[in-house]
């Protein structure tokens, strides 16, 4: 994961499909803790991405691909929108 355009784009600008993300983490207690624990990993470091160090510890991850509008959460009025959002949301049913 990096917040800048990926050497393999420059090489394969026809074949590699780059995608935004968004996210929101959510680990188990026993993860969490592994994670806590853990230095953070030179890819952490250098693209200043926290979860590389999850990806970088071999960690375990799920993601899907969502295909409706996105926000950030920037503001209070933001995250009282996400709260209510959050409460409707299938997948966090799963967890």
């Amino acid at each position: 994961m990096t917040r800048s355009l990926a050497p393999s784009f420059f090489r394969n600008k026809n074949k590699s499909k780059f995608c935004r993300h968004l996210d929101f983490i959510s680990f188990k207690p026993k993860a969490l803790f592994k994670y806590v624990n853990l230095k953070k990993s030179k890819n952490e470091i250098s693209e200043s991405v926290e979860l590389n160090r999850a990806l970088d510890n071999d960690f375990n991850l799920g993601t899907l691909e969502i295909k409706t509008n996105d926000f950030s959460i920037n503001t209070n009025s933001q995250l009282i929108m996400a709260r209510k959002l959050i409460k409707r949301c299938q997948i966090r049913r799963k967890y």
